[in-house]
């Protein structure tokens, strides 16, 4: 949906696009929290900026006629397999060989 700019449920044409989508502040002080797909684990530490902050964030795309909606990720590039930490990757790529 982020690409055509209709919605894929309803073929409507009206589409919301909310980059850095967040969630709203619990003390309603401020406009909110980014939404960030992991917050200070699977984080490369030896090239993290802020090893605190978070890694990659989510833009929120919806149909204004139907409400359907979508979740898109950015910022992958700083993430790193990380099991014991909760955060997988699982790459299916053929020219890689079997993963072992």
């Amino acid at each position: 949906m982020r690409h055509a700019m209709r919605c894929p449920k309803c073929d409507g044409q009206r589409i919301w696009l909310i980059e850095d989508f967040s969630s709203e502040d619990a003390r309603r002080t401020s406009s909110g929290h980014p939404l960030f797909l992991v917050k200070s684990r699977g984080v490369d530490r030896a090239k993290a900026d802020d090893f605190h902050g978070g890694n990659g964030r989510l833009d929120l795309v919806a149909c204004d006629a139907c409400g359907y909606a979508e979740l898109w990720a950015r910022g992958l590039e700083h993430l790193v397999h990380d099991p014991e930490n909760g955060v997988h990757l699982f790459d299916h790529d053929p020219d890689r060989g079997p993963f072992r």
